[in-house]
């Protein structure tokens, strides 16, 4: 269970590191967990059963999890990377538009 852990760690460090926002984290941090808890409802199974789950997961999959999580760590660089003066911008235009189509 550390290499899970690791992971979180590590990308958890990497969203505050660009976006020098622990909103961001906490976000992160509550989105992976409520995930989890989704996954477990949805599939109806306890914590003792889930406790028993063999916990050895196919290669393939951590490629694909790899795969996603670089793309995702990549927009939200990119997306950080953006004057906090042009995203304000972008939701007052935005706004402006809301308010003129009600």
């Amino acid at each position: 269970m550390f290499l899970p852990r690791l992971a979180l760690g590590y990308v958890l460090g990497v969203l505050f590191y660009y976006s020098k926002n622990i909103w961001v984290n906490i976000a992160a941090h509550f989105i992976n967990n409520a995930l989890a808890l989704s996954v477990m409802f949805f599939s109806k199974k306890s914590l003792e059963q889930v406790a028993q789950v063999d916990k050895t997961l196919p290669v393939w999959s951590i490629f694909i999890t790899l795969a996603i999580l670089a793309f995702l760590l990549h927009y939200f660089n990119k997306a950080s990377a953006k004057p906090v003066s042009e995203i304000t911008m972008q939701e007052q235009r935005f706004i402006n538009e809301i308010e003129n189509t009600a």
